[in-house]
Parts: structure tokens; C-alpha cells; sequence
């Protein structure tokens, strides 16, 4: 089975673009197609293709999909048409699947969640960041069925963002139907943009020393629990909101750190505790970043869901 995950991004590209096209590269099981109004200059690996276009285009398009004229004036607000990506494809038909991501994160290894889902579930992941969904006419036009916080026609009428894309939108529909939907937010290293040490959201497990490390296609976390070195993979690290500087060797490099600043060639095997630490530095938190964690921790106490992501299984 074929996907294509398709990527809207108006302004000049992410200094680390090249990056995301490597990761790109290294899933061949998916095409992906980047629909902008910067095109790249770098020639784009065999399962990339590109295609020019400007925020007014892309609001015509869409009104008349919905009927009547959109608000899509900023770039933000694309998240709420996501679920209307697939009529950007020129060749849809070709694929079993279409999906949408975006581009400040870097994939890891996708064929393993690939091989088990595809052909199996409607819908596979929750987030806006990258989801896939079948191809077929039902699970396209499901973005008419969203009826809260407001209805699709009141969503896309108003210049504000709601998440449509995901929680308050999409997943709503899904979960609210015989849809089959798979879900595990636990596979994603969603990082926190509130912290200065890459963490992942409050929901997740983190450890005083953990790092990150994109690794010949994979995606790992290093990490000292126990006085004991564990590595867990990820399907991709999603970096929001958060200034990444790049070292040029990184876009030939086998192993790549990403660090709280930005990205560079590991040149060290080490997998001790200090060099596991000083790859990602673990801070005394400060008043905004423990305000989060007394939140949260809030939260759990009371048994109630966190405010920052959905986690488990879900399928019908």
C-alpha cells in the first residue's frame, strides 16, 4: 500500500528544510508532496515533489470546496483546512492513503507503523503534526461532520485557529463513529516549547538525562534510568516553536544530535551518563517552566486528562 502525505507552508522555508528532506528520503513507503510559495532550491528526493502556489489560490480552492467564502488570511490558519489537503493532489487515485504533517519535525523510521496499520485503520495518529488517513470518499468529506466547538461551516468562516486538524476538530468525528482509528501519542517525541532542555510534554516520561539523536533513518532517545542506559525509538520528533540552528555537516551525516538549540554531526559514540547529558543539559527549572510541571502534576493527582495531549489506542 502507497501513501502521500501532503505539507502546505507559506513563507520562506525552515532553516533546517534539508534536514526534513533527508528524513523524508530515508521513508520510501510514503510520497510527500510540499505545497508553498518559497519553492525549495535543493533538488528534492524521488518521493518529494513540489508544487507552487499562494495563500489567495489555496483560499479560492477551499471556498469552493466548502461553498461559500473561507477566512484563510495567515498562514496559521491552514491547520483548520488540513483535512482538505487531498484536493491539492494532482494523482490522489494513485494512493491508499493521504495524509498531512508539517515541517518543523524530523521522521524516524514510519515503515513499522506502516506495515501493521495501513489497510487496517481509517484513521492512524491524532496529531496535526502527521496523520494518515484512507482514501476513499467517506473518510475525505469527514471534515463535514465536525460539529464542535462549532460547526465546519462557522470554523472556516472564521480567521481564528480552532484545531481542526486535530482534538477540537477531526478526532472528534472519529471517535464519535464506526470509524477505525489507531492512536498513540506515546510513539511521538513531541517536545515541549516551554522548556529550554528538549522535553517531551508533561503527559510523557522524561528523565533529567535524556538526549535525542536521529540515527541512519531511526529516531532515538537516549536516556539514564535506574544507572542503566535505555534507548527508545520514535516515529518522529516534532521541535514547535523552537529556533534550531544547523551545522552544515549535518546533511551528510549518518548520526545527527538534536540538542535544545539546534542540530550537529555526532562525532562521539559515547553513551555514557556525562556525554548523554551534556548532549541535551538538564536545567533547575525555572518560574514559568515550574508552573507547567506543578500544573500538571495537578492534574494527574485529580485524576483528570492532561492539558497538553491525548494518549493511548484507540480503534473501532
Amino acid at each position: 500500500m502507497k501513501a502521500l502525505v501532503i505539507c502546505v507552508y507559506m513563507g520562506p522555508l525552515p532553516n533546517y528544510f534539508a534536514l526534513w528532506l533527508r528524513s523524508a528520503a530515508a521513508n520510501p513507503l510514503v510520497d510527500f508532496l510540499l505545497v508553498c510559495d518559497h519553492p525549495p532550491s535543493q533538488s528534492l528526493p524521488c518521493n518529494v515533489s513540489c508544487k507552487s502556489t499562494e495563500l489567495e489560490q489555496l483560499r479560492q480552492l477551499w471556498s469552493e470546496m466548502a461553498g461559500f467564502p473561507v477566512a484563510l488570511t495567515s498562514p496559521y490558519k491552514l491547520n483548520d483546512f488540513k483535512p482538505l489537503f487531498w484536493r491539492l493532489a494532482d494523482d490522489l487515485n494513485r494512493y491508499d492513503y493521504w495524509g498531512y504533517c508539517d515541517l518543523d519535525l524530523l521522521f524516524g523510521d514510519l515503515a513499522p507503523l506502516l506495515d501493521r496499520t495501513l489497510g487496517h485503520f481509517d484513521m492512524i495518529l491524532s496529531e496535526g503534526h502527521l496523520r494518515f488517513l484512507r482514501n476513499d470518499a467517506r473518510t475525505r468529506n469527514a471534515w463535514r461532520e465536525i460539529i464542535t466547538p462549532r460547526r465546519w461551516q462557522d470554523i472556516l468562516a472564521d480567521p481564528a485557529n480552532y484545531g481542526m486538524d486535530e482534538h477540537h476538530g477531526i478526532n472528534r468525528v472519529f471517535a464519535g463513529s464506526d470509524r477505525s482509528w489507531f492512536a498513540d501519542s506515546g510513539m511521538i517525541a513531541d517536545i515541549d516549547p516551554n522548556f529550554r532542555q528538549l522535553r517531551l510534554l508533561p503527559c510523557f516520561k522524561n528523565y533529567t538525562v535524556q538526549a535525542f539523536v536521529w540515527d541512519n533513518g531511526k529516531l532515538f532517545r537516549e536516556r539514564y534510568h535506574d544507572g542503566r542506559y535505555w534507548r527508545d525509538e520514535f516515529l518522529y520528533i516534532h521541535l514547535q516553536k523552537r529556533r534550531m540552528a544547523l551545522e552544515l555537516a549535518c546533511l551528510d551525516a549518518l548520526s545527527i544530535d538534536i540538542g535544545p538549540t539546534g542540530f550537529s554531526n555526532r562525532l562521539s559514540t559515547e553513551s555514557d551518563r556525562s556525554a548523554v547529558a551534556a548532549r541535551n543539559p538538564w536545567y533547575l527549572p525555572n518560574l514559568p517552566e515550574m508552573r507547567i510541571l506543578v500544573r500538571e502534576g495537578l492534574r494527574r493527582g485529580l485524576g483528570k486528562p492532561s492539558s497538553f495531549a491525548s494518549v493511548g489506542v484507540v480503534s473501532g
